[in-house]
Parts: C-alpha cells; structure tokens; sequence
C-alpha cells in the first residue's frame, strides 16, 4: 500500500522537473537566438 502511495508522489515529480527542464530549455534558446542576432548586427 505505501508503495502505490508513492508512485503519484514520485510521477509528479518527475512531470514537474520534465516541465521546468523543457522550460529552461527554451529560455536559453531564446536568449541564445537574441545573443547571435546581437553579435550578427555588431560585426
């Protein structure tokens, strides 16, 4: 019983960390897209 308990415990951890990971991800592209059109309009 207390293992079952943990699974949704453990599952929503995982989704959260996969979300903040993803998000994360994309906010370095991002800022990886900004930084190149900044060196690209300086050079």
């Amino acid at each position: 019983m207390a293992q079952t308990a943990s699974v949704p415990t453990y599952w929503s951890y995982f989704s959260i960390n996969n979300l903040l990971s993803s998000f994360r991800n994309v906010i370095y592209m991002t800022l990886a897209k900004i930084f190149m059109k900044l060196n690209f309009n300086f050079n």
